[in-house]
């Protein structure tokens, strides 16, 4: 059994139990995630009482060659340049910009390349326990969705950036002002 086949099956257990609770359980996501971890742990327990060990060796052989990380911080280093370039860009051009989604991906990327509230004006966020507050480090504002429709933006800077299907068609109404979706990672792209 290759590492990538015990990988598929963790994770297609850890999503079959998310369906499990969604359906019938109904378990507080956060209680249903630790419970999903739990299981996750004894299953690869129980796979490592049957002699599969070598699991963890190939990541460790893996994770120690040099292949592994080349160009990483060439990579990451890029990523906050060209957004950087294109938030300073859209300020010069007097274009409004906000992101969406304060998530914890987007705000380590926006800590990473400095952004601060001069170049990314607020971020909305559809969850109203993270309203009214700011991201940690940047103190950029977390709205409400209904400042967008009031604002116009220009640009939408989708910070969870996994999500941007689900974002664009959600937010589709920003084209009746011609406003445009902006993705960061893994490469800067206007849509």
């Amino acid at each position: 059994m290759t590492a990538f086949t015990m990988m598929s099956i963790i994770l297609t257990l850890s999503i079959a139990f998310g369906y499990l609770n969604y359906r019938f359980l109904k378990v507080q996501p956060a209680i249903a995630t630790t419970m999903s971890a739990l299981v996750l742990s004894i299953v690869l327990l129980i796979l490592g009482h049957f002699g599969v060990h070598y699991i963890e060796s190939t990541f460790r052989e893996m994770m120690s060659k040099i292949d592994f990380y080349s160009n990483f911080q060439d990579k990451a280093n890029k990523v906050k340049y060209d957004l950087t370039k294109f938030l300073i860009q859209a300020k010069e051009d007097r274009k409004i910009v906000i992101g969406y989604g304060a998530a914890a991906k987007g705000n380590t990327l926006l800590n990473f390349a400095g952004i601060k509230e001069d170049l990314l004006s607020c971020v909305v966020d559809k969850n109203p326990t993270k309203q009214n507050k700011f991201l940690p480090g940047s103190r950029i504002p977390i709205l409400n969705e209904d400042v967008i429709v009031k604002i116009k933006p220009d640009y939408i800077l989708i910070l969870p950036w996994n999500l941007r299907n689900e974002v664009t068609s959600q937010l589709d109404y920003i084209n009746d002002w011609q406003g445009k979706f902006v993705i960061a990672v893994p490469k800067l792209e206007v849509i």
